[in-house]
């Protein structure tokens, strides 16, 4: 029978500055919450961020918006599934289930 999976999840993203443009910010906070229902981990390149930060969330310092090379580098060097986000992506709550 089918086992849903259901842990170890982790996303990685680079965001714009929430500063940047109210909408750029709505979008990504709106994302991130979705973020914060279905992963175990989220890795975002960029500068500490109050707004964007909690206990599963790491911020990893970069200049400027990194290469998705570094992106899939960071992806690869995980043990449990990951995947690489827009930063402004939603995110269903179900997303385990269907993983």
């Amino acid at each position: 029978m089918f086992q849903p999976y259901y842990s170890g999840l982790v996303a990685i993203s680079s965001f714009r500055p929430l500063a940047a443009s109210a909408e750029v910010a709505a979008n990504q906070l709106r994302a991130k919450a979705s973020w914060e229902q279905v992963f175990d981990q989220i890795i975002l390149f960029g500068p500490y961020e109050k707004r964007l930060a909690s206990p599963i969330t790491i911020f990893v310092a970069c200049d400027n918006c990194p290469a998705i090379a570094l992106l899939l580098y960071c992806a690869s060097q995980q043990q449990e599934p990951t995947c690489i986000l827009n930063a402004d992506i939603v995110v269903a709550s179900h997303l385990k289930d269907i993983l």
